[in-house]
């Protein structure tokens, strides 16, 4: 039974090891201020932290982070930290090309730090590209993370809303996929409050409800993004 077991083991492990996709981790933070004295209104500040996770019998270096906007989604300054403080960072029309050949990072080297800045404060969600190594030196693509990008504003949604004494159901139409939209309500258009917050599917109408609030026989309801 034991030489059974070992062989059994030993079996599945590799086909484990090759069937495994590589995966990056990563995270990010946003801020709307004004960085650029020289532009009106506000700009969209993303620090992102990226690392290789490690995987069981293998190990996978990143060399190579593709974040799929550039200067056509308002993005005027990009730099890195951390582990990719050494990469070499290119900002096209419509990407931010990281290049790490020379620097990879292992899965126990911890995050490399990516910080963007751009004219668009507005979002979208959409995947990036990640290249690497393995331990033999061959090349490999990970598996696409999805990441958060500066975006033009999107076309304005139309709203259909529907009320009961305690929910309010509303119909957005008209979505662009893969934007973060806030609904807000009040009675008052300069000060509303954010009721629920959604990422677009790759729907155009998505039907989202909220608790109406209480002691209110009318107010206004709109739809942002961001």
């Amino acid at each position: 039974m034991r030489c059974m077991l070992a062989l059994l083991i030993a079996t599945i492990a590799p086909s484990l090891a090759l069937a495994a996709t590589p995966q990056v981790r990563v995270f990010w933070a946003e801020a709307t201020i004004d960085f650029d004295p020289t532009a009106p209104g506000d700009e969209l500040f993303l620090d992102f932290a990226i690392a290789p996770l490690g995987i069981l019998f293998e190990t996978y270096s990143l060399t190579n982070f593709v974040f799929p906007a550039g200067s056509e989604s308002g993005i005027y300054s990009a730099s890195t930290q951390g582990t990719m403080a050494a990469w070499t960072t290119t900002v096209t029309t419509t990407n931010t090309i990281l290049d790490g050949s020379a620097s990879p990072i292992a899965p126990d080297a911890g995050y490399g730090t990516l910080l963007l800045y751009s004219h668009f404060t507005h979002t979208r969600l959409v995947p990036a590209t990640a290249l690497g190594i393995d331990a033999q030196g061959n090349p490999v693509a990970f598996e696409s993370p999805q990441v958060e990008v500066p975006a033009p504003p999107p076309p304005a949604p139309l709203l259909r809303i529907t009320l009961t004494d305690e929910q309010l159901t509303v119909s957005a139409d008209a979505l662009v996929s893969a934007y973060h939209y806030t609904l807000q309500a009040g009675q008052d258009l300069a000060a509303m409050t954010n009721l629920a917050g959604f990422w677009a599917t790759n729907v155009s109408s998505q039907v989202l409800e909220a608790t109406r609030t209480q002691g209110v026989t009318s107010q206004f309801y709109r739809l942002r993004s961001p």
